[in-house]
């Protein structure tokens, strides 16, 4: 379906279904609100470059949302500090461009909610996340398959490690793509050699010479990658600790033991938070949620997820998903809000609920 169809049986059910999903989000104590569906074009890069890779520019200097997240932040971020920490419900479509070939919806229903500003960190990542699986099973979908992941604990294990920064800060940057993350992990462990026409000290004055350089990057920034390639590598033993690292796939319970078996003690104070949100699960939704699936190279698809994740899935379709994103703040304004959110695509949860109907 290439967009919203707003008429007939099916729409109208899509609204009441959304206007149910809403009005519990309400009781529970989120604010409803409406984000325009354009915005400064300028913030689209906020998200990752996944997100502005899908989002339509409008050539005016707007562009039409492609996820509520961005969207949300900047209208709270315009409130200021003085809205305290508000949580708040939202509901409409967003528009998505797609390539050739891909078949996904370029606009569909997305709502959801945001908690912004809360200090007990732990505690906010585990009422989002009982907020959008109560929101689920309210609606019928009641065994819906879950896993979770913290992008934050990849982060403190990079910055164990005895590892460069342009290092640090390209695998970082993969984690998002797991595939690829491991096989530049392998890469990373071997120098690859300066072109044989570069020699010499002055490989920039070279580079201006003798290359058309694709691309925005410089001649000098081209060299300076190029030389850092050739001299900067990754120990066998730091590969090896990331790729058992990524490799830890558990009940969420399990993590600190299986973290460090890997990392030993030097992930204590990340893992002593991570065991503060294990004990807000067990007292919020039971003790069953300790064999919730966890996955260490887990991370969604955006960029801006800093924290914990989460994804509901039905018949391989995302249903529901969610995470924190702290650093989105500091992108915005010089503002500390942490943030954590969580997202139902109504129109997949309205097929999930007709696949499971008696």
């Amino acid at each position: 379906m290439s967009a919203l169809a707003r008429r007939g049986s099916e729409y109208r059910r899509l609204v009441d279904l959304s206007e149910t999903l809403l009005a519990g989000f309400e009781q529970a104590g989120y604010e409803r609100i409406d984000p325009p569906m354009l915005h400064d074009a300028a913030h689209v890069g906020l998200g990752g470059q996944t997100l502005l890779d899908l989002t339509y520019l409008m050539g005016n200097g707007l562009a039409l949302r492609s996820d509520f997240t961005v969207p949300v932040y900047l209208l709270h971020a315009e409130r200021g500090r003085d809205a305290g920490t508000p949580r708040y419900c939202y509901s409409g479509p967003v528009f998505r461009r797609s390539g050739p070939g891909d078949d996904r919806p370029t606009e569909y229903m997305q709502l959801g909610i945001e908690y912004f500003g809360s200090l007990r960190r732990e505690a906010a990542d585990v009422r989002i996340f009982a907020n959008i699986l109560s929101a689920l099973h309210r609606s019928g979908l009641s065994d819906v398959p879950v896993m979770t992941g913290d992008v934050g604990l990849f982060h403190a294990a990079l910055d164990t490690l005895d590892i460069s920064e342009r290092i640090r800060t390209r695998l970082r940057g993969l984690f998002w793509r797991p595939e690829q993350l491991r096989a530049q992990i392998e890469r990373m462990q071997s120098p690859v050699p300066l072109p044989a026409d570069l020699t010499g000290p002055d490989i920039e004055a070279q580079l201006r010479d003798r290359h058309v350089i694709q691309g925005k990057r410089t001649p000098a920034e081209v060299a300076e990658m190029l030389s850092a390639r050739a001299t900067d590598t990754l120990s066998e033993e730091a590969a090896n600790t990331l790729l058992a690292y990524l490799d830890i796939a558990c009940p969420i319970g399990e993590v600190p033991e299986r973290v460090r078996a890997v990392m030993g003690t030097r992930l204590d104070d990340v893992l002593t938070r991570f065991e503060d949100r294990l004990r807000e699960l067990r007292h919020r939704l039971g003790p069953e949620t300790a064999t919730l699936p966890f996955r260490a190279d887990f991370g969604r698809r955006h960029e801006y997820y800093d924290g914990f994740v989460f994804e509901m899935t039905h018949a391989d379709q995302i249903v529901a998903a969610g995470g924190r994103y702290d650093r989105l703040a500091q992108k915005v304004s010089d503002a500390d809000w942490p943030a954590i959110g969580g997202m139902i695509r109504p129109q997949i949860l309205l097929s999930a609920l007709d696949e499971v109907a008696p």
